[in-house]
C-alpha cells in the first residue's frame, strides 16, 4: 500500500488581478496619494511569490480596494493634497 502525501501548491498572484491593480494605480495616480505603493509593487516577485511577497501584495490590494470603493461613486482622479493652499475661498461676483 503506497502512502500518498498531499501536494503543496504554492500560492500565486493572479496576473489579471495584478494587471487590474497596476492599471488602476496608474489611471488614478495612487502613487501621488500613497507614495509607498510603487515601492511595494516593485518589491513583489509575482512569478514566484514568497510569504513576504504575498503580504506585500495583500497590503497593496487593501489600498487598492479602499480607493476602488471610493472611486466607484466618484469616477475621476482626485487632486493631490498639497496641490491647493490650505484654504480655498470662493467669491461671488459683484452684481
Amino acid at each position: 500500500m503506497a502512502i500518498h502525501y498531499p501536494t503543496l501548491v504554492s500560492p500565486t498572484i493572479n496576473p489579471r488581478e495584478w494587471d487590474a491593480v497596476v492599471s488602476f494605480i496608474q489611471e488614478y495616480r495612487l502613487d501621488i496619494h500613497e507614495p509607498g505603493i510603487i515601492a511595494q509593487l516593485q518589491s513583489i516577485n509575482k512569478e514566484n511569490p514568497r510569504p513576504i511577497d504575498l503580504r506585500s501584495w495583500g497590503n497593496v490590494q487593501k489600498i487598492y480596494q479602499r480607493y476602488l470603493s471610493y472611486h466607484k461613486d466618484k469616477p475621476f482622479a482626485t487632486a493631490p493634497k498639497n496641490l491647493f493652499p490650505a484654504r480655498i475661498y470662493h467669491r461671488h461676483p459683484e452684481k
